[in-house]
């Protein structure tokens, strides 16, 4: 999968929510959010160019992953 930085994924679709299995996104800029573990987890979809990332969520705090788009 590559990552996507062309659309600004502006109207996204949340998936079926699931239980946390691992951080989102630990080596991105704002590191790991450990505060957003043990909660739930869904992938969001962009609804214009299809790609998606997985969001960890526990009360208010929220883990955001990585855009990515399957390669051609």
């Amino acid at each position: 999968m590559n990552q996507t930085t062309r659309c600004r994924h502006a109207k996204t679709t949340a998936g079926p929510d699931g239980g946390f299995t691992s951080p989102a996104y630990p080596e991105g800029p704002k590191g790991e959010n450990r505060a957003a573990h043990g909660g739930i987890c869904y992938v969001e979809t962009c609804d214009r160019c299809g790609a998606r990332r997985e969001v960890n969520s526990n009360g208010r705090h929220v883990e955001l992953g990585a855009w990515v788009k399957k390669a051609k």
